[in-house]
């Protein structure tokens, strides 16, 4: 294999790819970062309240999103592939639409997974060896974030679908902007005005539609063209 291609005989270090290679995924890092970020301080918010069912809840909210992340990530990471394809091919034509196909498939597999876990809250709560007054208390948060993770099915596709255009730095935009309008509305939930946990969480709502706004605006505006 390695006769046959050649791998490795000109290895050098490239400065001007190796510049664009930085310039493209610096962006992305810090987009990461942030959003990592704001996730544990939401749960550093949870832990001051010293409510040790809300916590708990919570956390098995976690498992939530872990659970629909294996599909939504997945076709997250088909989109950011597949418009990269495109663009490459010089098949622009072709992205919105490509985008929308995920998008479909992707709320279509979370959906069904959503659907499951609110017909049957008591038995899901039971996995984790939790009583009933657990699952009366987390069934309400469940509903909330099951629908916020619907909204997240959609919304993921198409940032992912900006990041396949290359426009990293638009990417990082995107997420500062939905932070900052995240973290005022958490704040305002969890200190200011804590009404229940629910609402709380209530903030996943939030974010991912202000995700899905801004990526669908700049897609639909053609801004990501090649010239």
């Amino acid at each position: 294999m390695k006769k046959q291609y050649g791998l490795l005989q000109n290895f050098a270090y490239d400065k001007i790819k190796s510049k664009q290679i930085i310039k493209i995924a610096t962006p992305l890092i810090l987009q990461f970062v942030i959003s990592v970020a704001t996730w544990l301080a939401f749960f550093i918010l949870i832990e001051s309240r010293h409510d040790e069912n809300a916590k708990a809840i919570s956390q098995t909210m976690r498992n939530v999103f872990g659970l629909a992340g294996v599909f939504v990530w997945a076709f997250a990471g088909t989109s950011n592939a597949m418009i990269s394809n495109l663009m490459g091919q010089r098949r622009e034509d072709k992205v919105m639409e490509a985008i929308s196909r995920i998008t479909l498939w992707s709320f279509g597999f979370c959906c069904i997974m959503c659907l499951l876990v609110n017909i049957f809250p008591a038995q899901f709560f039971r996995l984790f060896g939790q009583g009933s007054e657990f699952v009366e208390q987390g069934i309400p948060v469940l509903r909330v974030v099951t629908f916020g993770l619907l909204i997240m099915s959609i919304a993921n596709i198409w940032l992912n679908g900006v990041t396949g255009t290359g426009k990293t730095r638009v990417n990082l935009g995107i997420e500062i902007i939905a932070i900052i309008v995240y973290f005022v509305y958490t704040w305002y939930f969890m200190k200011t005005n804590y009404i229940s946990l629910a609402w709380a969480w209530s903030n996943e709502l939030v974010y991912w539609s202000a995700i899905f706004i801004l990526s669908f605006a700049f897609l639909k505006s053609g801004m990501w063209k090649t010239k």
